[in-house]
């Protein structure tokens, strides 16, 4: 392969590649990359060695050196750095000045030969044994490949209707050639709605669900063009600022309030309008004027593509939108007019159905800011259809003309099972190594013995040092934490918000020792406890939080501390209990469950349990939580899961704990850390961390700090959590840390 040679310069205190500033580089494995500095520019200010690494300015990541040589000093003859990308390469890296910050700019690795896939935060972990499905096959160099599935049929059957939102919240109105009705789309099922003040068809429209949405343009009559624009508020239509020009035909992408429409009827017209929530203003023209195109429905107003339509005859071309001008790119495979689409940028889109000579068409195709692949064909042919959809990922298509009327709805996503031996142009390399998430539309790496990969890392210092304490919230930047031990009153309450700890409203009874909590900074719960020393015993006492103040409300049937659970204001389960009778009393087995008014005695769990982690889901804590270690002599490991009416026991952690902490979506997916191990006063702490995939449990990242009883965020996914205060072996802390499952770590794997 080609050795390719950057020169590199410096001006304004940035890293200019090729003269451009900061500019991001793309790079095909099998290729050499040397970056020249033997500019005198980048000699000044003490020198600027230009290196690479996985963050910017190499902040929390070390210098990446993979394939990588250096020679000479910056700004003398034969200075330079040489990269070898192989598909084995970290595919998002950063060039930056190994003296100087703020210089740098991207270095992706990706083309031919590989597969890119995404991780997302915050999704469950799939056994690769038990639930093969995820492990779909990819086409090659695609990792969208998927299929249309027919779900149910619209209320009225008709070509040229419009819509706009996702595969689970859509609003359609409109049709061939001209009439009133709308329709909304919960993701199962069509209902009829109010009607639109003007009728028309093959209008546009953008907006981000059933409930927001511009529906602009259109004909209301054959031959008679319309400038109109109608929002919805998820009740009714309301006339609102017109286009300049009449239109329709169009395409479109962007929100309620903020779109960009272009070109279509009247031809040929390559007009562009953007819209900003209030008015219609022309900007810049597109390069090929058509009528009868698409748009990628999901993308910002200043990121987009448009592509295919119809001149004189069927056209394939595509251009992108980067919020100033437009640039054409590749071109589909099969040219057409009158199709669907959507997509969430100008990097990613697909294409659908459509016309072309002789008619309509089932062909789909997906985009990936490079090229188009063909992909599965959509179930019924057809044209002038209504879509909707925000990734080449997640699509919707329904209505539209074969030439007949139709209500058929079709959804796009991801399938398929890898063959044993795969399909021309298909890989099943990703086995092993990603999964595939069909709710978010992407694939997320995890580690070779199944776990998500992510960190730790430092996050704020609460004002008190505390540990035993009330804590609950949604994620690691959404957390309340009440008083603890040893704390100077009580009922000091904080609140974090992804930055500092703020101290706010003081519970109405002082109270320590682990009482329950959950629900969210908006709304919440805590109950038990013990009031703080020297006074003695438990306490039944139970207050809720609006977001503002706490209010005493029914309390728990026995008075109880180092009790765990999860739950809102409204719904919530308490687990384990240490008590009743004066301290130090003893572990227990109670459960009860909290329906926003009262307390209600559940079954109880196989073992005592005190001061343990729970994990479950906010919305139903009745029906779906896991309750692991506590003090369940002699091990501290066991665990049990809860289904709304009885417990299970399931596989123990690997780590013997009390005092830790956990979150999680439902009890197959979560995530525990920290706590004690066995031993007179709870004997060492520890920082392990485990995640939970509905089997088993395996060892991640550890935190920083190993601590017990310490608090946290407990409603939220287990890939964004909080670990909050505690105690070491010799102090009390403050401290807090994050949690988070890499966010959009990309993983190169090789397609041969």
């Amino acid at each position: 392969m080609a050795t390719i040679t950057i020169t590199v310069t410096v001006a304004g205190g940035k890293f200019l590649l090729d003269g451009v500033s900061q500019a991001t580089y793309s790079a095909t494995p099998g290729n050499t990359y040397k970056f020249d500095q033997a500019d005198a520019s980048n000699g000044a200010g003490g020198g600027h060695p230009l290196r690479l690494a996985t963050a910017a300015d190499a902040a929390g990541s070390t210098e990446y050196t993979t394939g990588v040589t250096t020679n000479g000093s910056p700004g003398s003859a034969g200075a330079y750095t040489q990269i070898v990308v192989t598909a084995t390469t970290v595919q998002a890296l950063h060039y930056y000045c190994s003296n100087h910050t703020g210089m740098g700019g991207l270095f992706n690795v990706g083309g031919t030969g590989t597969v890119q896939y995404q991780e997302r935060e915050g999704f469950a972990v799939q056994n690769k044994s038990t639930d093969p499905t995820p492990y779909a096959q990819a086409l090659l160099d695609n990792p969208y490949a998927g299929s249309w599935t027919t779900l149910a049929v619209m209320n009225s059957s008709t070509g040229g209707v419009s819509g706009s939102g996702t595969t689970t919240a859509t609003v359609a109105a409109g049709g061939y050639p001209a009439n009133d009705r709308a329709e909304t789309w919960n993701g199962s099922s069509w209902t009829e709605v109010n009607e639109l003040n003007t009728a028309r068809g093959n209008a546009g429209a953008t907006g981000t669900g059933s409930t927001a949405s511009v529906l602009f343009g259109g004909r209301t009559a054959p031959g008679a063009l319309s400038a109109l624009n109608e929002s919805w508020n998820g009740s009714n239509w309301t006339e609102v600022g017109d286009l300049n020009t009449a239109s329709r035909q169009m395409a479109y992408f962007g929100t309620q309030t903020a779109a960009i429409k272009a070109d279509g009827i009247p031809y040929p017209t390559n007009s562009v309008e953007s819209w900003n929530g209030s008015a219609w203003t022309e900007t810049s023209e597109n390069n090929t004027a058509r009528q009868s195109l698409a748009g990628s429905t999901g993308s910002p107003s200043s990121n987009g593509i448009i592509f295919a339509g119809y001149t004189t005859t069927y056209v394939a071309n595509a251009e992108t939108w980067n919020g100033s001008s437009w640039t054409e790119t590749g071109d589909l495979n099969t040219a057409r007019g009158e199709l669907g689409g959507a997509g969430s940028s100008s990097t990613n889109a697909i294409g659908y159905a459509g016309e072309t000579s002789p008619g309509a068409m089932t062909q789909t195709e997906s985009w990936d800011g490079s090229s188009w692949s063909e992909v599965n064909e959509v179930n019924t042919a057809r044209y002038q259809v209504g879509y909707s959809g925000s990734s080449n990922a997640s699509a919707l298509l329904f209505g539209g003309l074969t030439p007949s009327a139709t209500n058929a709805t079709e959804q796009w996503a991801f399938s398929g099972l890898p063959p044993s031996t795969p399909a021309v142009g298909y890989s099943d390399a990703i086995v092993g190594d990603m999964y595939y998430n069909t709710m978010s539309g992407v694939f997320k790496s995890i580690n070779a013995g199944g776990a998500p990969i992510g960190s730790w890392s430092s996050g704020g210092t609460m004002n008190t040092a505390r540990a035993a304490m009330n804590s609950f919230g949604a994620s690691k930047d959404s957390a309340i934490v009440g008083n603890g031990f040893p704390g100077p009153t009580g009922n000091v309450v904080e609140q974090y918000n992804g930055t500092t700890w703020t101290e706010i409203a003081e519970y109405n009874t002082s109270r320590a020792g682990s009482p329950f909590g959950g629900g969210t900074v908006a709304a919440g719960i805590v109950a038990g406890g013990q009031p703080m020393p020297p006074a003695t015993g438990v306490v039944a006492n139970t207050e809720s939080w609006n977001g503002s103040a706490w209010s005493e409300v029914n309390d728990l049937p026995n008075a109880r501390t180092y009790n765990f659970g999860t739950g809102t204001s409204t719904a919530a389960l308490s687990v384990g209990n240490y008590g009743p009778g004066p301290q130090p009393g003893s572990p227990g087995t109670e459960v009860a469950s909290w329906d926003g008014t009262n307390w209600t005695e559940v079954a109880e769990t196989n073992d005592k349990r005190r001061a343990g982690q729970g994990q479950g889901s906010a919305g139903s804590p009745y029906t779906d939580f896991i309750a692991s270690g506590g003090e369940i002599p002699p091990g501290y490991v066991g665990c049990e899961t809860w289904n709304g009416t009885s417990w299970t026991e399931v596989a123990n952690n690997n780590q013997s704990r009390y005092g830790g902490f956990g979150s999680g979506a439902s009890s197959t997916s979560a995530i525990i850390y920290g706590g004690g191990a066995p031993g007179p006063g709870g004997g060492p702490r520890n920082a392990e961390t485990e995640v939970w995939d509905g089997t088993s449990w395996t060892e991640i990242g550890d935190m920083a700090t190993a601590r017990a009883n310490i608090g946290g965020s407990n409603s939220g996914s287990g890939g964004n959590a909080l670990a909050a205060g505690g105690e070491t072996t010799t102090a009390y802390t403050g401290i807090s840390e994050e949690w988070s499952a890499a966010d959009f770590q990309i993983k190169t794997v090789t397609t041969s």
